[in-house]
């Protein structure tokens, strides 16, 4: 113990359904020592809440107006029948950069974990 440069225990107690869930993580990884491991998991992941993140709500207010702008676009469209294809491409395009926003973003919250 003398030469150890880690001298801090931690202890965290676990179910046994716990302790295998996080042994079949580490396969993942893979590494047999759980220490390693605990202390990478530890120190190097994001913990979040979803319920606290104003970027996510307001990402999520954002997402909805925009749903509610296509129902109504929907609704003249199909009221009318006047809807060109250049229109649809139009629609079409801004989903696809709309879908490029919120990965971008989803991304930046929470990481690639």
């Amino acid at each position: 113990m003398k030469n150890r440069k880690r001298k801090i225990l931690l202890r965290v107690f676990v179910t046994e359904k716990e302790r295998s869930a996080i042994y079949e993580k580490m396969k993942e990884v893979p590494t047999t020592n759980f220490s390693s491991y605990a202390r990478k998991m530890l120190i190097d992941r994001k913990i979040f809440s979803l319920n606290s993140s104003s970027e996510l709500k307001q990402l999520i207010y954002e997402i909805n107006k925009i749903g509610v702008n296509i129902n109504q676009l929907t609704k003249v469209a199909n009221e009318t029948r006047n809807i060109n294809k250049s229109m649809i491409q139009e629609i079409a395009t801004m989903q696809e950069e709309l879908q490029k926003i919120v990965m971008e973003k989803v991304e930046s919250l929470f990481g690639n974990n």
